[in-house]
Formats: structure tokens, C-alpha cells, sequence
């Protein structure tokens, strides 16, 4: 099982120590460049509560995305 990009941790090994309790090998990283991704968010200094907020993701074979609003 694979996710459509790669990920920092391969996903067959974890899954299969989940399904069955068995370790079978070892984690292996994901190769090539990393994608930084999050959320930004803008609060209310009055409410605290969120005002703003975009994507944001950064690197990697994903599209990039940057906040909408000035940091």
C-alpha cells in the first residue's frame, strides 16, 4: 500500500505490525525531497478565535502553497 506521493515513513511496514503484531523489517524513510506541509492561521487578539487561515505547503513534488495573507 502506497500513498500516491511518498511519505516519510513507508506505509506497508506499519501497517502490517498494526494488522498482525508482527515486525517483519525495518522502517525505511521515503527518498528525494521533503514537503513541509500546515496550516497558517491569523487570530483575534480580541477573541482568540481564528480570523484567517490557508494552507500551506512547501518543497516537494506536491503544488506549492503559500498563505494568502502577509505573515
Amino acid at each position: 500500500m502506497r500513498c500516491d506521493h511518498d511519505s516519510v515513513i513507508e506505509v506497508d511496514e506499519p501497517l502490517y505490525r498494526h494488522l498482525t503484531g508482527i515486525a517483519t523489517g525495518r522502517f525505511t524513510p521515503a527518498e528525494g525531497e521533503a514537503t513541509l506541509s500546515g496550516i497558517a492561521i491569523e487570530t483575534d487578539p480580541g477573541t482568540g478565535l481564528v480570523a484567517k487561515q490557508s494552507p500551506l505547503r512547501v518543497g516537494g513534488s506536491l503544488a506549492q502553497v503559500e498563505p494568502a495573507f502577509p505573515a
